[in-house]
């Protein structure tokens, strides 16, 4: 009985309180208007379900109604869903992006319980405290300003469901891995390969939700080497590095099959822009800082939809480019430094640089979105 209540103070008393916090802050949301791209939903006449049938809920996973290309269809699916229950009334858009936030920052309390329970997790006061860090963590995520582009601007759960899923990835991955591990094997098979399962599925959604989740093997990669490699055996590391090289070649010839399409586009792009691609990599090395800022001093007067971000033109033009690469390459630098003594720190490092790698780097999307920080 003490056993029950104990768990339930640990950890179903934060998930209420984040719940309940969450729901009152987000609150005055519910009856806001349309605004930027939400205008897709009201365009897009796929996503008019008049019928909750199976052609219909299939037609709504495609970017237009003549069912060519499939667009992030499982968020595009729930806003045909908040159409058919809805319409244009925004009340039931902006509940379920609520719902979702709530569910991303729960996510992201299990993400770091599991994540700071790694044997060898260095600092180890990491471990020793888990439960207060990852409280603490997953308040500040939820509470954060910088979310509240996520969490009110509808079009945006594409961004917090491909973050909810990648997190669940993730929590997945974690609970199979350990269930690998020589003296750690305190589960079935069958709930090690359930976990795998789950870190596949809710991946592959991940993708399905937004397209910047595809860099989640990577990071699954990146953390294995750094969190679950030096655990290993000999024999073990052999194999493991064996399994890198595989899924990194199939990676490699993925990118190599698709890549060369999206080139040519990202070129016709750039046609278009104000920034070239020399000017878009100097310029997101600044925002990359930026964002740090943003996230550790949360100024509201700051914060704001659209960014007005003066675009670097040379290493020293602003001065505060060339900084800003040396910052890169220092933090770069650091978590290979610290990858054995210190490995919580390198993963944190990769975790924030290697989340906005697909966003702020070659693609030709607009320079600033504070939703970007979302997941890193």
């Amino acid at each position: 009985m003490s056993k029950n209540i104990s768990y339930y103070r640990k950890h179903v008393i934060p998930i209420l309180f984040i719940t309940v916090i969450v729901s009152l802050v987000y609150a005055n949301s519910l009856k806001g208007s349309f605004q930027f791209d939400d205008s897709q939903i009201l365009l897009r006449t796929n996503l008019h379900l008049s019928e909750l049938t199976l052609d219909s809920l299939i037609g709504s996973l495609y970017f237009t109604p003549d069912r060519e290309n499939l667009y992030r269809p499982v968020p595009c699916l729930t806003l045909a869903l908040n159409y058919y229950f809805g319409k244009d009334d925004t009340f039931g858009y902006h509940m379920v992006n609520i719902v979702i936030h709530i569910l991303c920052s729960i996510a992201v309390y299990i993400f770091l319980l599991k994540l700071l329970l790694i044997p060898g997790m260095r600092p180890a006061i990491a471990g020793r405290y888990h439960h207060q860090i990852a409280c603490m963590a997953a308040f500040l995520f939820a509470l954060h300003p910088i979310q509240t582009n996520v969490a009110t601007y509808i079009i945006q759960r594409m961004t917090s469901l491909a973050a909810l899923f990648y997190l669940i990835s993730f929590i997945g991955y974690i609970q199979f891995r350990m269930g690998t591990l020589r003296g750690q094997r305190n589960q079935t098979v069958k709930k090690t390969y359930a976990s795998l399962f789950i870190c596949l599925l809710s991946g592959l959604l991940a993708v399905l939700s937004k397209e910047n989740a595809a860099i989640l093997p990577v990071l699954v990669i990146s953390a294995d080497f750094l969190l679950f490699y030096p655990l290993l055996d000999p024999a073990a590391k052999k194999t493991t590095r064996k399994i890198y090289f595989i899924i990194l070649l199939l990676l490699s010839c993925a990118l190599a099959y698709v890549g060369p399409k999206y080139i040519y586009q990202w070129i016709e792009v750039y046609q278009t822009r104000d920034f070239t691609l020399f000017e878009r990599l100097l310029t997101e090395s600044r925002i990359i800082f930026f964002y740090i800022y943003l996230l550790l001093i949360p100024n509201v007067d700051l914060l704001n939809l659209n960014h007005d971000f003066s675009i670097s033109t040379g290493l020293i033009s602003p001065p505060q480019t060339l900084i800003s690469i040396v910052g890169i390459i220092l933090l770069v630098g650091l978590a290979f430094r610290y990858r054995c003594k210190k490995n919580l720190i390198s993963f944190a490092i990769v975790w924030y640089l290697g989340n906005l790698v697909i966003e702020s780097t070659f693609i030709p999307l607009e320079l600033i979105f504070e939703h970007r920080t979302y997941l890193p």
